[in-house]
């Protein structure tokens, strides 16, 4: 009797966990569908921004001569934009597969409330700091760049008065709460498919999961060609402001990042700085910037 008490436990146990980890492809793409419709989300969001973008600071006639640049423009920040999105929400997909090994209702709404977490701080951070880029670009013509790591390193207290002094921060953070709450609600019915049951046969599910992936990693990679999506694509006009409309925030502060960390060593070595910048010594670049002999 002993002996077949523990294996009615055994089985029991074998029995649970086979529920718990056997691998259900529905709800895969079941999950891909609301990794998709957050994708569009945010799509809209960048796209949205760069309308503005462009309205703020375009010249008037800019429009009517370069038409054609603008329209190859905004398929090219389409690319930059679904890039860094993906490699954003590639959290949420990790969860996706985790969704498909293990399926109890307990995980299941725990994955509903870190998708809703997880997406409405990704989605307010991002509307944040896309304003405060678009009020860098007020300052400096440009978006994020090396610059920033001055104001970084300036008189903190002086340069959090300056931003308060100079820039519509209220209404700023009035907009970001404004979309928090309106993220808030479009998340509610979106999430929902999350704990809905679809049924689907194995070749729909074996078809949706593949063409998910390639269309995950060409958004990641963001090319076809032999190289991936990179800063030097953004140079496609003569026209400075058509190249920053294809860029992002995000990009801007990835590649400013990227540089910064490549020449890092370099500022702490005023050897290497100086000739890397084609000086010999601090006198001549003194003599360049003051365009005389300075001691």
């Amino acid at each position: 009797m002993p002996c077949f008490s523990n294996s009615l436990v055994a089985f029991d146990t074998w029995l649970i966990l086979k529920n718990m980890f056997s691998f259900k492809p529905c709800n895969f793409s079941k999950s891909l569908f609301v990794f998709g419709k957050i994708y569009v989300l945010s799509l809209l969001i960048f796209t949205l921004n760069r309308f503005i973008f462009f309205f703020r600071f375009a010249e008037p006639d800019l429009f009517s001569n370069q038409a054609t640049e603008l329209w190859e423009v905004m398929k090219l920040g389409f690319r930059f934009d679904t890039k860094i999105i993906i490699v954003l929400l590639l959290p949420l997909l990790a969860l996706s597969i985790l969704l498909t090994l293990i399926y109890t209702p307990g995980f299941q709404r725990l994955c509903q409330k870190i998708y809703y977490w997880y997406t409405i701080v990704l989605l307010s951070v991002t509307t944040f700091l896309l304003f405060v880029d678009q009020q860098y670009y007020t300052y400096f013509q440009s978006h994020f760049n090396g610059m920033i790591f001055g104001l970084v390193q300036d008189d903190t207290v002086a340069v959090l008065i300056s931003m308060w002094k100079d820039h519509p921060v209220l209404r700023i953070v009035f907009v970001v709460v404004l979309f928090t709450i309106t993220i808030h609600f479009i998340l509610k019915q979106i999430l929902k498919n999350l704990t809905e049951n679809i049924h689907l046969k194995w070749y729909s599910n074996s078809a949706i999961a593949l063409l998910s992936i390639f269309l995950i990693f060409s958004g990641i990679r963001g090319s076809y060609s032999t190289f991936p999506l990179e800063k030097d694509d953004l140079n496609i006009s003569d026209h400075p402001f058509i190249n920053y409309l294809a860029s992002n925030a995000f990009f801007a502060l990835h590649t400013t990042i990227e540089d910064r960390s490549r020449t890092i060593g370099d500022d702490m070595d005023n050897g290497k700085l100086l000739s890397s910048n084609g000086y010999n010594s601090i006198d001549e670049v003194l003599f360049d910037y003051y365009d005389n002999k300075k001691n």
